[in-house]
């Protein structure tokens, strides 16, 4: 069950990666709603497992940064970049 929970996080974070400057414009109130589901879900999952808690995090962040991560940011996520 993790395994699948971990793959729907990882894809909505792909997927708004490619969109979510898009729905901001065109849906901005149905990307509010997922966003405050995803806030939701990250405050409510102290006990998930820290990947899916990191990349709940990334996704409020990357909103947040308009869609684009400053490179500092994208570092702590990626340590391997540098």
């Amino acid at each position: 069950i993790f395994f699948l929970f971990f793959l729907q996080i990882e894809c909505l974070f792909f997927d708004l990666t490619c969109i979510g400057q898009d729905m901001e414009l065109q849906l901005p109130q149905q990307l509010e709603l997922l966003l405050s589901l995803v806030r939701d879900a990250f405050l409510n999952a102290s006990d998930a497992a820290p990947a899916i808690r990191r990349t709940l995090l990334q996704l409020i962040e990357l909103q947040a940064s308009h869609w684009q991560l400053p490179g500092n940011t994208v570092l702590y996520y990626y340590p391997s970049a540098k």
